[in-house]
């Protein structure tokens, strides 16, 4: 590819970071939107009370893979991501916290 590369230089390359196919889609505004209206239909008919609410946050962290990968990409766009397949070994961090402030013991 560099040779490619080095061919054509008005092509613009910029290092993109890898996520999972799952996570793509899980970040699309479309999804995040119909999610959160979702909730908050569901918040407004049974009124639960703060303490009820938790939310939990994960961050893995992939075994044995570059977090980058060196792509063409249009000009000027920003933070180009990979999908992979997701068959990788992965360390968990969670964390989980409450709607009243309540953070929970690891």
């Amino acid at each position: 590819i560099t040779r490619f590369l080095n061919r054509h230089p008005i092509l613009p390359t910029k290092y993109a970071s890898r996520i999972d196919c799952q996570r793509a889609y899980a970040s699309n505004p479309r999804t995040i939107q119909d999610h959160l209206q979702k909730l908050g239909k569901v918040l407004q008919t049974y009124r639960y009370p703060p303490k009820a609410i938790t939310h939990f946050d994960e961050k893995g962290f992939v075994m044995g893979i570059s977090p980058r990968t060196r792509v063409v990409t249009r000009r000027g766009k920003k933070n180009p991501q990979v999908n992979q397949d997701g068959k990788r070994e992965f360390i968990t961090a969670l964390e989980a916290v409450s709607a009243d402030g309540f953070l929970y013991p690891p």
